[in-house]
């Protein structure tokens, strides 16, 4: 059974994760402000779009639990520029295009198709951790 790290924030529609999603460590390790456009939009699709759904909601919550790993090792990563770089200006400007032009499901699919991009480094990103 997985273990839930998540709290309900001020608004009940809204989640608090103990910990950093990708895109923030990304954006973090571009210099980008917490509260930037690209976090901005992300988090209110999460929160308006995502979470409100039953079927999305679950996507969520698999996703914090895919990403925390993934998120220790780009902390740590001695390329972490470059490999943030790439994901800042092909993946997440991306999905905020298609969030903005509200194609949801392709913020969504592209979004799940960077994590398992992710995973599937995972082995080449902790040879050098």
């Amino acid at each position: 059974m997985r273990r839930l790290r998540y709290s309900l924030g001020a608004d009940s529609n809204s989640i608090e994760k103990k910990g950093c999603f990708v895109s923030t460590v990304v954006c973090e390790i571009m210099q980008q402000d917490d509260d930037c456009y690209i976090l901005s939009t992300l988090r209110r699709f999460r929160d308006n779009v995502l979470l409100p759904d039953p079927k999305t909601s679950l996507l969520v919550y698999d996703y914090y639990d895919r990403a925390d790993p993934l998120v220790e090792l780009l902390k740590k990563h001695p390329y972490r520029r470059k490999i943030a770089e790439e994901l800042f200006y092909t993946r997440l400007t991306e999905i905020v295009s298609f969030i903005e032009e509200g194609k949801n499901e392709k913020a969504i699919s592209e979004y799940m198709r960077m994590i398992s991009y992710l995973e599937s480094m995972r082995e080449k990103i902790t040879q050098f951790v």
